[in-house]
């Protein structure tokens, strides 16, 4: 009989990490919105199509649980950022 080419090692699985929850290249920008003082403004990011900008922000103001904030995009005038009052 020939030698095996592989080995079996009884090991656990590790546990999977959580995505998301790392950060972000949106992450500058929401805070940087929530330091201004103001209570909507208009976000472009160069590079980046509109509707990813405000799918990306979306996302990461889902993950960092910030209820105060909304996201609205208008395709013909671009992405904006709300405080809700």
């Amino acid at each position: 009989m020939s030698e095996k080419k592989y080995e079996i090692i009884p090991e656990k699985v590790p546990k999977m990490k959580k995505l998301g929850r790392k950060g972000s290249k949106y992450d500058a920008v929401i805070d940087d919105f929530l330091e201004a003082d103001v209570s909507s403004a208009r976000i472009t990011y160069e590079g980046t199509k509109d509707s990813i900008v405000s799918i990306g922000l979306r996302q990461r103001i889902k993950v960092r649980e910030l209820k105060d904030l909304q996201v609205k995009y208008r395709s013909e005038k671009g992405v904006y950022l709300l405080k809700k009052k």
